[in-house]
């Protein structure tokens, strides 16, 4: 199956979205709407949810996964800590986007996908060049340490289980996206 996924770029208030299509398309992406409100007025990104403070503005991520409902309770949280989010359902599409909508700072990827494994999207990304530096997290319904040693020798820089937590995210995005 193919899937689309269309995120808003542009930030609404609580009134107009209240009206017309504008509450129509945001119902499913509830509270992604007030992700301006996280971000003070010096610039820097609040504590949230997690307790965790970092400041990912600017930082892009491509989710590659064929569940629907994966992405649109991931790609609200990534834009709420102020990270650009593309999604792309399969290997193929995947490529096509780093290609095409890139460079991204970061890749997170279902090892369930269809056609192809994830373990197959990651050699395949890692065979390009130009996305060789790029970290790529592998996600995982279920896994075990052989399932982790094989992402990481695939080239994944680390194993995230799903339903991903958000504290677990956010420190793992921390650690790859954050440079002192």
């Amino acid at each position: 199956s193919t899937f689309s996924l269309v995120l808003p770029t542009t930030q609404y208030s609580e009134a107009e979205v209240q009206q017309g299509e504008i509450a129509q398309s945001m119902r499913l992406l509830g509270p992604s709407i007030s992700a301006s409100n996280e971000t003070s007025s010096a610039g820097h990104t609040e504590q949230d949810e997690t307790g965790i403070h970092a400041d990912f503005r600017g930082k892009s991520v491509l989710i590659v996964d064929n569940d629907i409902h994966a992405l649109l309770a991931m790609a609200p949280q990534l834009e709420r800590w102020g990270l650009v989010v593309a999604a792309a359902s399969d290997a193929e599409e995947a490529l096509d986007t780093l290609s095409e909508d890139g460079p991204f700072d970061l890749v997170l990827i279902d090892l369930d996908l269809p056609e192809k494994t994830g373990y197959e999207a990651i050699f395949r990304i890692r065979a390009q060049e130009l996305f060789q530096n790029i970290p790529i997290v592998a996600l995982a319904t279920e896994y075990d340490q052989e399932d982790q040693e094989r992402c990481l020798a695939t080239g994944a820089v680390e194993c995230l289980g799903k339903p991903v937590q958000p504290v677990q995210l956010k420190k793992l995005l921390a650690r790859q996206l954050i440079t002192i």
